[in-house]
């Protein structure tokens, strides 16, 4: 599983997200971590800039700025479940920490046809690269806000969202 994934993380600023880029170049898994600086929020703009970006087999793209930790090779599951499930897009279950306490923050999974625009995948989306340059050519659109949301409808159509 040696560099099958580009991360893509939005910020503000990068200073903000040392620490969380530090440990994720140490992933044998990673071939190229960009931080999308002065791009809080994941517009369509922003996934064509991911689309060019990327070259490696899949995406691992963080819908939120904040900084974030991996469970023990947890890039290696993921991939792992990814190949085996051949799923469009992997999202799991994380945990969050409120006050020096660790909360698990379990997810729901997803009913096939759900068109609700709020439905929580959580921080980060391993989505297959083949299909998400597929969505970005396809979409004629250039939606400020909406661009996650049509990649999501679009790759249901495409394949599995497959929930850890």
């Amino acid at each position: 599983m040696f560099q099958k994934l580009d991360i893509f993380i939005p910020c503000n600023s990068a200073r903000h997200l040392a620490a969380t880029k530090e440990r994720l170049e140490r992933e044998k898994a990673v071939k190229n971590l960009h931080l999308l600086e002065g791009a809080p929020a994941i517009s369509m703009a922003t996934l064509r800039k991911i689309s060019e970006l990327s070259t490696a087999e899949y995406i691992l793209l963080a819908q939120k700025s904040t900084p974030f930790t991996l469970g023990r090779n947890a890039l290696e599951r993921l991939l792992r479940i990814a190949t085996d499930s051949g799923a469009a897009m992997v999202y799991a279950d994380h945990y969050t920490v409120m006050e020096g306490k660790r909360l698990c923050h379990p997810l729901i999974d997803y009913q096939e046809g759900s068109i609700r625009d709020d439905f929580d995948f959580g921080q980060l989306l391993l989505i297959k690269a083949s299909l998400f340059k597929d969505f970005v050519k396809e979409q004629k659109a250039d939606y400020a806000y909406a661009g996650i949301y049509a990649m999501r409808l679009y790759l249901q159509r495409h394949g599995e969202l497959f929930h850890i």
